[in-house]
């Protein structure tokens, strides 16, 4: 039996390993962030890190988010075994591969 290791991203149609599909639909209760941190994800309705990378080029417009909660997503996320790149402006492209 064959199994589709390949799943399509909902925001740029690229395609993504299935254990990276899997860290990116985890919600980011899971994290362990602190009250603040899912405070603020929570007012910008963030569930889940797939979201949170993509939403990330707003992240400053977020209520009460400053560079240390940033700071302590980021190190939790880069934990869980999602490193992306704080200066890119849609760090979601570095784990999608993109069809053509």
């Amino acid at each position: 039996m064959v199994h589709n290791v390949n799943k399509t991203c909902w925001l740029c149609g690229g395609t993504i390993d299935n254990k990276t599909a899997e860290k990116l639909g985890t919600p980011v209760t899971d994290l362990s962030l602190s009250t603040r941190a899912l405070n603020c994800l929570h007012w910008a309705k963030i569930e889940y890190i797939e979201q949170l990378l993509s939403f990330y080029s707003q992240i400053y417009r977020i209520k009460n988010m400053g560079k240390v909660t940033l700071n302590e997503i980021h190190e939790k996320v880069k934990a869980f075994g999602i490193d992306w790149d704080l200066t890119r402006k849609n760090p979601l492209r570095d784990l999608v591969r993109v069809n053509r």
